[in-house]
């Protein structure tokens, strides 16, 4: 990769939720117990849509999705893109007949550390691939999928959009102190947010650059993504 980088930013939100969930009734009894990961409600939970309470905190309820192996997931709507537009100095990858762009219908939850794991794609769908050759032919990488909130581009500058997050309705949004980074030659990265701070579009210009809510490496984050993605509870 050239060496000229530039770090910045960005301030963004999310939220979103489907399904029905197994939990209390409305109108019915406190459980006496709140469970606030799918491990705590065990097995029976496998495969299925739950309500968990961030923390166990009864005034803190929220829709989730159990896996397999238990791991926390909160269902997504509305359009969640992760992706790497061809351009530049990216090109697509062989037999792609597009850029790679990454669908995600739910991300996993670390509900310890309230944020998102941007690299698990146990319910994420990719499409496409795009080929990077990069500084002076020393970097060669075929991106066939992408972490969630991230991002590349390689056209230099002109912004082109990587990524949009609408989580409305998951009962979260992100943190006060979550920021992006770019990385990479000439780099930099926006985010335009409503004001309700549920859905995000990111914006990345270099030659090349990576975007990532993972800090401060964002060319390793576009390439393994990280539990990085803080959130808070919003009622």
């Amino acid at each position: 990769m050239p060496n000229s980088r530039t770090s910045l930013m960005l301030v963004p939100m999310i939220a979103g939720a489907c399904g029905s969930v197994r939990g209390i009734p409305e109108g019915g009894d406190a459980p006496t117990s709140l469970a606030s990961s799918c491990v705590g409600l065990g097995v029976n939970s496998i495969n299925k849509n739950v309500q968990l309470y961030l923390d166990g905190d009864a005034m803190k309820p929220y829709r989730a999705h159990c896996s397999a192996d238990l791991r926390t997931y909160i269902p997504l709507e509305g359009s969640n893109l992760s992706s790497y537009p061809v351009g530049g100095c990216s090109t697509l990858a062989s037999n792609a007949t597009v850029g790679v762009t990454t669908i995600w219908q739910m991300v996993r939850f670390d509900t310890a550390m309230h944020a998102i794991d941007t690299n698990d794609y146990m319910f994420a769908t990719s499409i496409g691939g795009t080929h990077e050759s990069s500084g002076n032919g020393s970097f060669e990488h075929d991106f066939l999928s992408i972490p969630f909130g991230s991002g590349r581009s390689c056209v230099s500058g002109t912004a082109q959009t990587v990524a949009t997050i609408d989580l409305t309705g998951t009962h979260f949004a992100l943190a006060a102190s979550q920021t992006w980074t770019a990385d990479g030659f000439s780099a930099g990265a926006q985010a335009a947010i409503n004001p309700q701070r549920t859905m995000a579009t990111i914006t990345a210009t270099g030659f090349p650059v990576g975007a990532s809510p993972c800090a401060p490496n964002a060319d390793y984050y576009t390439l393994n993504g990280g539990t990085c993605l803080h959130l808070e509870y919003v009622p």
